[in-house]
Formats: structure tokens, C-alpha cells, sequence
């Protein structure tokens, strides 16, 4: 069973992630705005670019298959495994272009692993956070530095590639022997 705590506690931290991406794609709303749920992952739609046919299609028909009580035969779990998969492709992915990420790569590695897309593009410069604080000041010499020896963004996409491929090969061994067992 559910602990109402525990729902609670990951609730606000998934806001919190929504709303630390928020930031970054220069959306001036609340942190209160990403506790809603659907307008939080609207909100971040509109500044990605994503259409509102894309966003809303998924969603409703998958609302739709459930309200009409439609008996879970394996056609319909199907269809709502692919809408599902469709719709967090393209959301995760256009946020991860807007961004300046690999559209395709944060799209396939939200379908495998849905949490890992928004803890990336939401934590992934968390060091500059304390570069800013008055106790860690640079000059304009070690600014330059280490602004040289920085990895490019490209390394994120390469990681989420690498991941998403180990994660494809694991999946194919892993899944046929489960329906052979």
C-alpha cells in the first residue's frame, strides 16, 4: 500500500525538479504553479515549442480509454503503452532540445527510465550554484581556467546515449527469457 507520506514527499521533490527546469527555459512562474498537476508539465510545453495537438492527444485519449471502462484486453494496454510512450518522447524530448540536449536521446531514455530525463536537465550544473556564493569567488584568470577545462554539454547527451544503449541491450536480454521462464 501507498504511504501517504512517502506520496507527498515525491510529489513536492517532482515539483520542485519541474520547477528548477522551469528556471533554466526562463519561465516566471511559482514554485505553487508546478504543484498542479498537468498545467505543471503544460507550463514547461508552451516554452519548449511543443505543439498543443502533441501535448493534449495523448493525454486525452488516454484519459478516454479509462473513463469509458473499457475491458483491459491486451489491444487497448497496448494502445495505451504506446500513447503514453509517443507522448513522453516527444515532451521530454522537445524540453531536452529547448534546452540545448539530444532530443532523441532524452526522449527514448524518458520512455526507459522516466525519472532520470527531468533529474538530469533539472540537477546537472548544480556546481555553479555555490561558483556564485561569496565564499567561492573567482578571479576573471581562474574563471577562464576552468571555463577551459570544462567538458562541453555535448558529454551529457553522450552519457544519456550510453545509458539508453546499455539500458536497450539489457532490455533484450533480458525481457524474452522472462516470457520463456
Amino acid at each position: 500500500m501507498l504511504d501517504i507520506g512517502k506520496f507527498i514527499v515525491y510529489w513536492f521533490f517532482l515539483a520542485y525538479t519541474l520547477y528548477r527546469i522551469g528556471k533554466k527555459l526562463n519561465i516566471d512562474k511559482s514554485y505553487a504553479w508546478y504543484l498542479i498537476p498537468i498545467w505543471n508539465l503544460w507550463i514547461l510545453a508552451r516554452k519548449s515549442d511543443m505543439k498543443i495537438v502533441t501535448f493534449f492527444l495523448p493525454i486525452s485519449l488516454l484519459i478516454m480509454l479509462e473513463v469509458l471502462a473499457v475491458p483491459q484486453r491486451a489491444l487497448i494496454l497496448l494502445l495505451k503503452l504506446i500513447l503514453s510512450s509517443i507522448f513522453i518522447f516527444k515532451f521530454w524530448g522537445s524540453v531536452a532540445h529547448k534546452l540545448g540536449k539530444e532530443y532523441k536521446s532524452y526522449g527514448v531514455l524518458a520512455i526507459l527510465i522516466p525519472i532520470l530525463p527531468p533529474l538530469m536537465l533539472a540537477f546537472d550544473n548544480i556546481d555553479k550554484l555555490f561558483a556564485s556564493t561569496s565564499l567561492y569567488s573567482l578571479s576573471e584568470e581562474e574563471k577562464q581556467i576552468l571555463k577551459s577545462i570544462e567538458k562541453p554539454m555535448s558529454e551529457v547527451d553522450k552519457r544519456a546515449y550510453t545509458i539508453v544503449r546499455f539500458l536497450g541491450w539489457l532490455l533484450i536480454l533480458i525481457v524474452p527469457s522472462y516470457f520463456y521462464m
